[in-house]
């Protein structure tokens, strides 16, 4: 049985609306235990103009993808995934070759809203998704600052970061303070990292850079987080959408690109035979994940 929601859809979906870039237009129903009294469940298909985008994921640490108080967002990792995701598409994550099979689902969730990157760290909607002790969440994947927010910046050697930073000895590096917390960049870097975040230094060319100025965070309440108990895709789904099955060749580049008409067998597959929200602990993750924290779309 699904656990009791401690919020409704309409009410995270007024929560997010404001100044966040993007809105879906076109949103399939959620699942008949998703919605609220009154509400009538709607269609398992995908909408005609969604896409789904998979790619194959190394590591999953809680970090990214990052489910907290009933939102998954992806804000780092998969630039290529992130900068071309539109509202209504779908994403998901299928295991590596440590996996049992090639088709086992991590996580897979609807693109509900899209915003920028910089927007996503000065927005107070989103203040507790970064990793401040304040908020004792630290695989937050909030990590980000614009230069424009970040105060007393100085240029340092790698020498003068602390450890875990990724810096280089010998190698010039910005250093500024942000939220009372410790903030750093690589010189004329558009982005300051947080120390205290997962990532460091050595990430910045994936997170940031390798999108151009598209800098998207993805954010969805329609999310399927599996973690450590991936689901199989069964195999005449998995030839249509994931990477390395069937007649495209996605696992070399690591990610494929499938228009409606693959997506919608998928999309019923998974809203048939699962609920909405958390099944499992991240499979890497050495911190602690509060699964009753992060099940289902409440804040």
């Amino acid at each position: 049985m699904p656990k009791k929601l401690r919020g409704k859809p309409d009410e995270i979906r007024s929560w997010l609306e404001g100044d966040v870039s993007y809105e879906v237009q076109s949103r399939a129903k959620p699942p008949k235990h998703y919605l609220s009294d009154g509400e009538k469940a709607g269609s398992d298909q995908a909408s005609k103009s969604s896409t789904s985008r998979g790619y194959v994921i190394a590591t999953d640490t809680g970090f990214a993808p990052h489910v907290h108080q009933g939102l998954i967002s992806l804000a780092t990792c998969a630039p290529q995934v992130r900068s071309s995701t539109k509202p209504g598409d779908w994403v998901f994550a299928v295991g590596n070759r440590h996996y049992p099979t090639r088709r086992e689902l991590v996580y897979a969730f609807r693109t509900e809203y899209v915003t920028k990157m910089d927007d996503y760290y000065s927005d107070p909607r989103f203040h507790a998704r970064k990793p401040l002790s304040e908020n004792s969440n630290r695989a937050g994947d909030n990590i980000y600052a614009p230069r424009s927010a970040v105060e007393e910046i100085s240029i340092v050697d790698g020498s003068e970061l602390p450890d875990g930073s990724g810096a280089t000895a010998g190698t010039r590096y910005e250093r500024g303070e942000i939220d009372e917390e410790l903030c750093y960049t690589h010189q004329g870097g558009d982005y300051f990292q947080l120390h205290s975040g997962y990532h460091d230094l050595s990430n910045y060319s994936t997170d940031v850079e390798k999108q151009g100025n598209r800098e998207k965070v993805l954010i969805s309440s329609e999310f399927y987080y599996f973690g450590e108990n991936p689901v199989t895709v069964p195999q005449e789904i998995a030839d249509l959408v994931i990477p390395g099955s069937g007649d495209h060749n996605g696992r070399n580049s690591g990610r494929t690109e499938r228009d409606s008409e693959k997506v919608a067998p998928f999309v019923k597959w998974l809203r048939s035979n699962h609920r909405v929200g958390i099944q499992g602990h991240p499979k890497h993750s050495d911190s602690d994940f509060d699964l009753e924290d992060t099940t289902g779309p409440g804040c």
